[in-house]
């Protein structure tokens, strides 16, 4: 399943709570900080808080409605 429209649909349900920030992280500029977040499969998702410490990861297709019962139940 394409990641695009999982995103687009978390970004209308929670844009008043959270950013969104795609990376690609198979183009070359990216491969570093692939590598510093420890991440091996696409897609991943790594939520962070404000001071960028992770708060939950999940890799594979995820639900955007898990998305958001997960982000708000932290």
């Amino acid at each position: 399943m394409a990641v695009e429209p999982i995103v687009n649909r978390t970004k209308s349900l929670m844009s008043n709570q959270i950013d969104i920030v795609k990376i690609n992280v198979s183009e070359e500029k990216h491969h570093n900080l692939a590598s510093d977040m420890k991440i091996e499969v696409t897609p991943t998702f790594v939520f962070l808080d404000k001071n960028r410490k992770e708060q939950w990861r999940t890799k594979g297709y995820l639900n955007p409605s898990q998305i958001q019962k997960t982000l708000l139940n932290k």
